[in-house]
């Protein structure tokens, strides 16, 4: 309800003093007394809306404008005592009349007063609920918004997911289309080469009957002409005879040449038949010599790691978090290419002395459970999910490694590392700066069928594992909880020593400013080649590495001698070598060994490569595996020793040819002599 104005207040003052100009008596003024405007324009002026000071100041001037001059007019007793009751009973209504007001004026103040306050609680009221609805809407947008990120984030993760399938099949679909082609390839070939070979043949014994032929027709041609000669003189006899040999020797080539052109026909044909993959393969192999820029290191991205990067940090068990604990003092010295001292294990401080608080494992290498060159690998590459399905087998021969999970983080000094793969036999993990390092068990090549393996696992996780063959020599490795080699030390059967690896000295950081220049030193056929300038360089340098810097800093590993593997190529997501190219590798067998019998403490550094098909962590992890391989194969076909072999993988990061398209020179395989580039030379 409206509050009255206050206007109303000033009506009823005005409506007062008309009552009481009409209540007393007398108020019939002289002509110059105030009339009842005048007085209540006057009190108006002076109390404005003050209701009762404007009906008290109406009232008295009234009652004075009233009062008769005495001295005018003096009246009766009787009018006297009338007029005075008269002006009681006007005084009394008029108090009445103003205690009407006054009770009038404030019941409407009180209901006004009411009305307002009740106004207000309904605003209040209002304001409440209305803010109340607001938070509610606010609650339901806040719980609606994060319910769409969340529905966003599985969408985008299960699309992430289905991605890396399809690339995966994709990958997979192309190497066996690669091998079938390769087969056709082969079998149409060889159809072609016995199809040539049928019409060579065919050919010959054209030639030969038409020789035959010809030989006859001459032979008789020359009697007739000999008959009717016998009687000429003997100038025209000699004349004749003459003749008949400059015809026989004509018949003669005409004879001869189809028979000449044929030969020599067939012998281009064979030639180029022969010849041409020879040429289109040396072609092959010699055009991304231009472009070979093995120390350019390409910067590579990988989706996968990106994805995993993304997830909330796994809750680790108990196993887990060791597994953490052991590696990360490892990897700080691995990642950051320094020498043991940075992290000693108890392995190497227990020497050759059996340790009682090593948990031993022993057994003898089945032939089943070794994987040969031309077999692939049974578990996929790059694996994310967190799954406990490793066997027993797997996680001995992973240690530490074998029990991380994916997505943990593991911290070291100024390393920081988070496990990106984990796929059984080899670990990925991403470091800070986006690059993908591949971890996994060197010691894998000593385990061959018939040898008798004993391993020693220490509580740090490192762990020192002995080889015993059936010739009576033994290989004994030492390695950190990362699976780093930090030892390795061949023993003859006649109890000399040779030792291998040492990583356990303290070694100098690598400052690559101060490098020589690399020298290319692709193995030629010559034995004064860059090889062996490269070998000369090495002699000169006043410093020596860990393999670990060997492993990890392109400058220093290409201050090594490498032989060209050009023969031996990998198909498109595969790391096996067919029998067929592993026969290509005589040439690389023999140098590797001559080396060897002159010094059975060389090294060598297989490196695995890919194209830059694919993501960068599936391509690193498969770049290892075809490292693996090609020391098996020298190892399977040629007898190279093992433990003078140590393998790494590098993905996509140096392409011999700079495309990122498929292409078959960029899956190889390089190997490398670091002998003299290792401090273990100094030490022998």
């Amino acid at each position: 309800m409206p509050r009255r104005p206050q206007s109303s207040k000033r009506n009823r003052a005005i409506a007062l003093a008309a009552s009481v100009s009409m209540l007393v008596p007398g108020l019939t003024l002289p002509v110059m007394a105030q009339t009842s405007e005048e007085i209540l324009a006057q009190c108006t002026a002076e109390f404005g809306a003050d209701v009762d000071g404007l009906s008290n100041c109406v009232a008295e001037r009234a009652t004075d404008a009233a009062t008769p001059d005495a001295a005018a007019e003096e009246p009766t007793e009787e009018a006297t005592n009338a007029d005075s009751d008269a002006a009681n009973a006007d005084a009394e209504a008029a108090a009445q009349a103003e205690a009407d007001a006054a009770a009038q004026a404030a019941a409407e103040a009180e209901a006004a007063a009411a009305e307002q306050a009740a106004a207000d609680a309904e605003a209040a009221a209002q304001a409440e609920a209305d803010a109340a609805a607001q938070a509610a809407a606010d609650a339901e947008a806040a719980e609606q918004a994060a319910a769409d990120a969340e529905a966003a984030a599985a969408e985008q993760a299960a699309a992430d997911a289905e991605a890396a399938a399809q690339a995966e099949a994709e990958a997979e679909a192309q190497a066996a289309a690669e091998a079938e082609a390769a087969e056709q390839a082969a079998a149409d070939a060889e159809a072609a080469a016995d199809a040539e070979a049928e019409a060579a043949e065919q050919a010959a014994a054209e030639a030969a009957a038409e020789t035959e032929a010809a030989e006859a027709e001459q032979e008789a041609e020359t009697e007739t002409e000999t008959e009717v000669e016998t009687e000429a003189e003997a100038e025209v006899e000699t004349e004749e005879v003459e003749t008949e040999t400059d015809t026989a020797a004509d018949a003669e080539a005409e004879v001869e040449a189809p028979e000449g052109d044929i030969i020599e026909t067939l012998a281009a044909e064979s030639e180029d038949a022969t010849q041409a993959p020879e040429v289109e393969e040396t072609a092959e192999a010699e055009a991304p010599a231009a472009d070979e820029t093995p120390l350019v290191e390409t910067q590579t991205e990988s989706a996968i790691a990106d994805e995993v990067a993304t997830r909330p940090e796994p809750e680790l068990s108990e196993e887990e978090q060791t597994a953490v604990s052991q590696a990360e003092a490892a990897l700080g010295a691995l990642l950051g290419g320094g020498g043991a001292s940075d992290a000693v294990s108890a392995a190497v401080a227990a020497g050759d002395d059996a340790s009682e608080d090593a948990q031993v494992e022993e057994s003898v290498v089945a032939a089943e459970d070794v994987r040969t060159s031309d077999e692939d690998f049974e578990t996929r590459a790059v694996v994310t999910e967190r799954e406990d399905r490793f066997d027993r087998n797997d996680k001995i021969l992973l240690g530490a490694l074998g029990a991380l999970a994916v997505g943990a983080v593991l911290v070291n000094q100024n390393n920081r590392s988070r496990v990106v793969s984990n796929s059984g036999d080899r670990v990925v993990v991403q470091q800070d700066d986006g690059s993908l390092r591949v971890l996994k068990d060197d010691g894998v090549l000593m385990r061959q069928a018939g040898s008798n393996v004993r391993t020693e696992r220490f509580d740090d996780g490192s762990t020192r594992q002995t080889v015993l063959r059936e010739d009576g020599s033994r290989v004994v490795t030492i390695r950190d909880a990362s699976l780093r080699v930090l030892r390795r030390e061949l023993i003859a059967e006649d109890g000399t020593r040779y030792l291998l690896i040492d990583d356990t000295a303290e070694v100098e950081p690598v400052d690559v400013a101060t490098l020589p220049e690399p020298v290319v030193s692709t193995r030629a056929a010559d034995r004064d080649d860059p090889l062996a300038a490269a070998l000369r360089q090495q002699e000169q340098l006043d410093r020596r590495f860990s393999l670990a810097q060997v492993r990890n800093i392109a400058e220093v590993r290409a201050l090594a001698p490498a032989f060209d593997v050009s023969t031996v190529t990998f198909a498109s997501g595969s790391a096996a070598i067919a029998p067929e190219q592993a026969q290509n590798l005589r040439g690389l067998a023999n140098e590797v060994l001559a080396s060897i019998r002159a010094n059975p403490r060389e090294v060598f550094l297989v490196e695995g490569h890919t194209d830059a098909v694919g993501d960068a962590a599936y391509n690193l992890a498969l770049s290892d595996r075809r490292a693996e391989s090609l020391a098996l194969a020298l190892n399977e076909y040629f007898n190279v020793p093992v433990e003078n072999m140590v393998v790494q993988g590098y993905g996509e990061s140096f392409l011999k040819v700079q495309t990122q398209e498929d292409e078959r020179a960029n899956r190889r395989a390089t190997v490398r002599q670091i002998t003299g580039l290792l401090q273990t030379a100094a030490a022998n």
